[in-house]
């Protein structure tokens, strides 16, 4: 009987057939409960009806299905898939939550973000006393800000990535990680001053790195020094009122003296000379070249520094 209606599972597209199989599922393992054998086939019939509901869009559908999984996994000590149920199901959430604000019905309680935002605490939970516990914790983080972020939810993805600073960091570089996420909330949010000042704070951590080290760290200082000469341009910081770290990030694209090369490692000549002429653009008001040099400029740039690009030539022009 179970096998017959497992099999019929992908043609769901009817509520009350899902609900008829959940708690057909359900039933099953309450006694499987009750007689204290495992739950690995209910969970495992489970999964594949969330899969099921997810093929058809029915996502709060399989989010609620993700949760059993989850309860089920628990039963049996699986942290690992127990974590990862809930995930799916802050997912499936998300989904839900993203598909009702598209079709215009908005609830003023936004019930499906926060079940994904409870789903997601308790993926993190999951791992309590886990020798990975932070380096998890820090990984659930990030994707929870990252899933904020693309469904328009600035403030909170930001509220989430500065939490990411209270959790401690074995590894210097998932510090570096945490802090690049912060200042995508940051420039997302338009908190230029808040994204200037992280990332200077990365540069700061680089910089009392070991020299034989260093090197691996080369395309982060190099994001970091772009993205900082474009908020000091924007920000219209005067060279008298900036601390000389920032001051000394203008400076060496200021005066040339007829030597185009790079002065560090980590900088091409292509990328030096790139910004050498947005600066001393910036600094004459000349403003004809500027398409020119945004054109050059945007095959090397991140997408959110290509924002700030185009933020700054908008400021110029």
């Amino acid at each position: 009987m179970s096998i017959l209606i497992v099999s019929k599972m992908a043609n769901f597209n009817n509520p009350e057939e899902i609900i008829h199989h959940y708690k057909f599922i359900l039933n099953k393992t309450k006694k499987k409960l009750f007689r204290k054998l495992n739950t690995l086939e209910p969970s495992d019939q489970f999964a594949k009806l969330a899969n099921s509901c997810q093929k058809n869009d029915k996502h709060s559908y399989a989010a609620l299905c993700w949760q059993a999984v989850a309860k089920c996994e628990e039963s049996m000590g699986h942290n690992c898939e127990q974590a990862l149920a809930h995930q799916k199901a802050a997912c499936q959430f998300f989904s839900e939550f993203k598909k009702t604000e598209s079709s215009g019905f908005i609830s003023p309680y936004n019930e499906h973000l926060h079940a994904g935002l409870s789903e997601m605490c308790h993926a993190e939970d999951s791992w309590q006393g886990s020798l990975f516990e932070n380096i998890i914790k820090t990984s659930i983080r990030l994707e929870t800000a990252e899933s904020l972020v693309h469904l328009g939810k600035l403030d909170d993805a930001a509220f989430i990535g500065n939490s990411l600073i209270d959790v401690p960091h074995e590894s210097q570089t998932l510090k570096l990680v945490v802090l690049e996420q912060v200042t995508s909330n940051q420039i997302l949010s338009e908190d230029y001053e808040g994204a200037l000042l992280t990332f200077t704070e990365i540069a700061n951590i680089i910089s009392c790195t070991d020299n034989n080290t260093i090197g691996i760290y080369n395309d982060i200082l190099l994001r970091c020094e772009i993205s900082r000469v474009f908020l000091l341009l924007i920000l219209k910081h005067t060279r008298q009122k900036m601390p000389s770290d920032l001051a000394s990030v203008l400076e060496k694209y200021m005066w040339i003296n007829g030597n185009f090369d790079s002065p560090v490692s980590y900088i091409s000549d292509v990328i030096f000379r790139l910004l050498h002429s947005l600066v001393k653009s910036y600094q004459l008001g000349e403003t004809t070249c500027l398409g020119t040099i945004e054109s050059n400029f945007t095959p090397h740039l991140t997408p959110e520094q290509r924002h700030l690009l185009a933020v700054l030539i908008n400021t110029m022009t």
